[in-house]
């Protein structure tokens, strides 16, 4: 038994060791290593779980790259007491990837130690076989068959078989983050939508306000036509003036009915909305005028009246021009009241374009003269036209929150933060950015060469008189 214990801690120690020894070239070989392997199966860190087979237990084990790893196994043989083992485990190559799960390749070397008929025995052994880990779960399957001799006796040879079902830490917390990022992306997606949804809803909401408003107007001005007509035949003087005012009533409805057609998307209703709020305040004005000029001309009938007629035609003449003095009043009273109905409209509109201003600066957009919501000089819209985003050569300042040219970009106008070293930094005399990389080796089939920090031609290519790479004779 004490020889066991001695096996187990000398075995956990080595397993300790290996894994502080490799940690730091974890790091430096995962990339290079995952990169060149036919399938990447982002397997890296502990694993714990089942053995079943020859041995049959619990397994441990340490990965410090996609390929490269250490099992520890400690378990029961047939045969044997508790026996325990160390193999190093390499995946050379990729064979097959499906949509959820890999097919690797596996080989490896170690060493066993039990405790069998009062003595102990010393196993070598190098395990082949799969390896299947699962894209959508952290678990691992491993299928090897092991050629074995034991070490204290060479005649002793057998094939130890097993399958193992493992447990990656590293591949849950990963697959864990996954599944909270995409939650959270699903979360965010769907506040966006409501958000732009209840904007939508507002929007239309205010616009079929702005809608009706202009029906009703439409209407009192339809009313103001027919009580204009009833009055023409009795004003002889004004009857050219009120035929003017009602060809031109009767373009304004034509243009009203033609604005609540056309009407398509936000802009549009609000420059529409506008236009002919401002052509019905021009026509009322118009209207105003020529109500003035009857006033006046009933004024001045009044006084013509008192001169050239008396007695039963002065009377009679009197109860015509108070009638029509009646008219006037009740066409001014409605004026009035349409003038009233203006003002709110305008009032209206002006609230639906500071909320399409608003709208349109969450997007950091502006909205220019000509009401057209645009990106300011250094940005662009994005695919989906929701943000303004900077262009290229351009970054985006938080405190600001403007983008601001770079100080340096290179050939293609990208920013970095310094030039390569096969780049010259080049003072730039003209435009926003102060210097440009561009590259110290732009001669035909030439490149930079870095253990020498020069320029030299291509593999099968060298220098001529004049300074060209040419092929090589």
């Amino acid at each position: 038994m004490k020889n066991i214990l001695l096996q187990l801690t000398l075995t956990m120690l080595l397993f300790s060791a290996a894994v502080l020894l490799f940690a730091d070239e974890t790091d430096k070989s995962a990339v290079s290593e995952t990169s060149s392997s036919t399938y990447s199966s982002n397997l890296t860190g502990f694993e714990v779980g089942g053995l079943l087979g020859v041995p049959s237990g619990f397994t441990m084990r340490y990965w410090f790259t996609d390929r490269y790893g250490l099992e520890f196994i400690t378990g029961f043989s047939l045969d044997t007491e508790p026996l325990m083992g160390v193999d190093f485990i390499y995946k050379p190559f990729g064979m097959f990837h499906a949509a959820t799960w890999n097919l690797y390749f596996t080989i490896g070397a170690g060493f066993m130690a039990s405790y069998a008929g009062g003595e102990s025995e010393y196993i070598a052994r190098m395990p082949l076989g799969f390896t299947i880990p699962l894209d959508n779960y952290p678990v691992q399957f491993t299928l090897y068959g092991a050629p074995a001799v034991q070490m204290n006796h060479p005649d002793n040879k057998e094939i130890q078989w097993g399958a193992a079902v493992t447990y990656s830490f590293s591949r849950g917390e990963y697959l864990f983050e996954k599944r909270q990022q995409a939650l959270y992306k699903n979360w965010k997606l769907e506040s966006e939508v409501k958000g732009l949804k209840s904007g939508l809803d507002e929007t239309k909401g205010q616009l079929s306000k702005t809608e009706s408003d202009l029906e009703k107007t439409r209407g009192k001005l339809s009313d103001t036509e027919s009580e204009l007509n009833s009055i023409r035949s009795e004003l002889g003087t004004t009857k050219k003036e009120i035929s003017q005012l009602q060809g031109s009533l009767s373009s304004t409805q034509g243009e009203l009915e033609s604005t609540k057609t056309t009407l398509g998307d936000f802009k549009i209703r609000l420059d529409g909305a506008k236009e002919e709020l401002n052509r019905t305040r021009q026509k009322l004005d118009e209207k105003d005028r020529e109500l003035k000029q009857n006033q006046a001309d009933l004024d001045k009938a009044k006084e013509i009246m008192n001169t050239a007629l008396d007695g039963a035609e002065l009377e009679e003449e009197k109860a015509r021009i108070a009638e029509k003095q009646r008219q006037l009043d009740r066409e001014l009273k409605r004026l009035a009241e349409e003038k009233i109905s203006l003002k709110k409209g305008n009032e209206q509109e002006s609230e639906t374009r500071s909320l399409w201003e608003e709208k349109c600066s969450i997007r950091r957009g502006v909205v220019n003269s000509d009401g057209e919501c645009v990106c300011r000089v250094g940005e662009t819209w994005n695919p989906d036209k929701s943000a303004c985003v900077c262009i290229a050569g351009y970054t985006f300042n938080k405190k600001s929150d403007r983008c601001e040219p770079c100080p340096i970009i290179n050939y293609n106008g990208a920013c970095v933060s310094r030039c390569d070293d096969d780049e010259n930094q080049v003072s730039m005399k003209k435009g926003p950015h102060k210097f440009v990389c561009v590259k110290k080796c732009r001669g035909k089939n030439e490149i930079w060469i870095k253990g020498s920090g020069r320029c030299g031609c291509i593999d099968g290519y060298n220098y001529d008189n004049s300074g060209k790479c040419v092929p090589r004779r």
